[in-house]
């Protein structure tokens, strides 16, 4: 109900028009977004949204425009390692690239979050025309407090770089002196590391120095069990995804990439009187103050769109605002089977329904978004289910074959603005199953009307 209400009050913030039209190539997503929306103002941000992908045939009656919010947020997630490195116990998250905080990383901060904003005030105005838009940005937990203006706490690092969590919880149970040797620096080995040499630590973001970072627990919680599941699956290759900044290089090597965790901490040793000391700064460095510049550019962005007293006033937790943003961060195919029609041929009882859906049920997330994104042109599951689409996702019966002369199979297409999908009426499972394959993976970005 909160979620409802305060959806009906951004809605109030969007504008009637004119319509911005943008023109994107497909494989530059991202740049070419940036591009158009830069210098425009954040009064176009607000106004209603036409997308053409550039050499694709298509009408927007909606779908197009749920693809670009797909596409753009797969592309930020994806293909961005300047600005987020893969993170969290099974690096399937994502996080804030420490260094990350040049001018031109600003000012794509900042863009990321504008189109977050924006994705939610056109769930929240145009919600009727292309129902809700969700994001594949699967963000730590972190993030979304950072976000939301909450304050972290030593076990939040768990959720980044759970063997740094534990090295530094062990530093807090032993006693270290004469037995390890750090100074009050965090060192790195990444390459670019002395780029975020210059932050200093975060008072911009919901509180004022460690007071940031709450005091660490006495005993070291269980990683699986304060960890939330996200199931979400980056891409099918991380390859250029950017490795953890969070690995550190030996303390003796006091180089000019070791970040001072307070002044003068390259001279200063870590003792059992100090080492909490230590340990929170460290902590609190890795988690807001290298990221200091780079989240207030994203924060500040969104809050130009959607206010900071509006998100203040629903008191969301930071589930609840990636569940807004993102929605269900795992697809759920049973949920879509009960909510799906069947028109023109079909009646659900057919036996290749019946392949159709055990087919859906033996993909992975990656598959099954790939999936939703041929189907509707969003990839995304919203939090309130499938039931709640309109319009349903359906499927109608098409014939096998284009020409009855030739033998070869036509695969299915989809009408993404109708959330439709042409289903041929294959002779087997095995066909079913390489025909959807094709067209979910090969065939992405084509459908009869967009």
């Amino acid at each position: 109900m909160r979620r409802k209400v305060f959806l009906q009050e951004v809605a109030k913030l969007a504008a009637d028009g004119p319509v911005h039209k943008l023109e994107i190539r497909r494989n530059r997503c991202f740049k070419d977004s940036v591009a158009i929306f830069a210098g425009k103002g954040h009064a176009v941000w607000r106004q209603p949204l036409k997308v053409t992908f550039i050499g694709e045939a298509g009408m927007d009656s909606g779908g197009v425009t749920r693809e670009w919010f797909s596409t753009l947020s797969s592309a930020i997630s994806r293909g961005s390692p300047e600005l987020f490195y893969t993170a969290g116990p099974q690096r399937n998250q994502l996080y804030v690239t420490p260094t990350s905080s040049s001018p031109a990383h600003l000012k794509k901060f900042a863009f990321v979050g504008l189109f977050m904003a924006k994705a939610i005030l056109e769930s929240a105005a145009r919600g009727k025309e292309l129902g809700p838009i969700t994001l594949n940005l699967p963000l730590c937990e972190p993030f979304w407090k950072l976000l939301l203006g909450n304050p972290l706490s030593l076990v939040d690092l768990q959720q980044l770089d759970p063997t740094e969590f534990r090295s530094l919880m062990s530093i807090l149970s032993m006693d270290i002196d004469g037995l390890i040797f750090e100074n009050f620096v965090w060192s790195f080995q990444h390459p670019n590391a002395a780029a975020g040499g210059a932050n200093q630590v975060a008072t911009a973001l919901a509180g004022a120095g460690a007071g940031m970072l709450s005091q660490a627990p006495s005993t070291v919680p269980d990683a699986e069990a304060s960890t939330p599941t996200n199931s979400n699956t980056l891409a099918a290759s991380t390859a250029g995804a950017a490795a953890s900044p969070f690995a550190c290089c030996d303390n003796d090597d006091v180089s000019a990439n070791a970040i001072p965790l307070k002044p003068g901490g390259k001279h200063i040793k870590v003792t059992n009187s100090t080492k909490r000391e230590y340990v929170l700064l460290k902590a609190h460095k890795m988690l807001v103050g290298a990221v200091e510049a780079q989240m207030s550019a994203l924060i500040d962005a969104f809050h130009s769109l959607i206010p900071r007293d509006l998100l203040d006033k629903y008191a969301f937790s930071s589930l609840e605002m990636q569940l807004l943003v993102c929605g269900e961060q795992r697809i759920d195919i049973q949920d879509l089977k009960r909510h799906c029609k069947y028109e023109d041929g079909y009646t659900g009882k057919e036996d290749i329904i019946s392949w159709f859906w055990e087919v859906a049920e033996s993909f992975d997330d990656v598959q099954r978004r790939q999936l939703l994104q041929f189907w509707s042109g969003s990839d995304g599951m919203p939090a309130e289910g499938f039931g709640s689409m309109d319009p349903a996702f359906h499927m109608v019966a098409v014939e096998r074959m284009y020409d009855p002369n030739d033998t070869t199979a036509r695969l299915p297409a989809a009408h993404t603005c109708f959330r439709q999908l042409d289903l041929p009426r294959y002779v087997s499972r095995e066909e079913l199953r390489e025909k959807i394959f094709c067209a979910i993976t090969i065939g992405q970005g084509y459908m009869a009307l967009s």
